[in-house]
């Protein structure tokens, strides 16, 4: 049987983006970008958001 440890904390990650819309800007390129940047927040560690502008290729 496995043990959970309860905390009285949460814990929370962000990925975080902007993007000037254009055209060819995509919900998915919004998604991905903001997907990538919570698992770089994850990865430095707790409690942290991790922020970039989208930049689309001209």
């Amino acid at each position: 049987m496995m043990v959970i440890l309860f905390s009285d904390f949460v814990t929370a990650s962000f990925g975080v983006t902007t993007v000037k819309y254009l055209s060819e800007t995509t919900l998915q390129d919004i998604i991905a970008t903001a997907d990538k940047l919570l698992y770089k927040a994850k990865i430095s560690g707790r409690n942290k958001v991790e922020y970039a502008e989208l930049k689309l290729s001209e």
